[in-house]
């Protein structure tokens, strides 16, 4: 069961969006889920975020248009 979770919108963060998803895979603490949630970005950082997440099912993103 997921005790914990994790919630990351993001908008136009091509610059730091990987930083902050290996900042949370790399905790000790494992049993999450993290949510993230694209606000509509128009730069390459969902692309960034879709190839970071494709092999952990605990990741998961979320479209948000404007």
């Amino acid at each position: 069961m997921i005790i914990v979770s994790v919630i990351v919108p993001f908008y136009n963060s091509s610059r730091t969006i990987k930083a902050t998803l290996n900042s949370i895979i790399n905790q000790s603490f494992k049993d999450f889920e993290c949510i993230i949630i694209n606000d509509d970005s128009n730069d390459n950082s969902l692309e960034i975020v879709e190839n970071f997440i494709a092999n952990d099912e605990r990741f998961k993103v979320y479209y948000q248009k404007k």
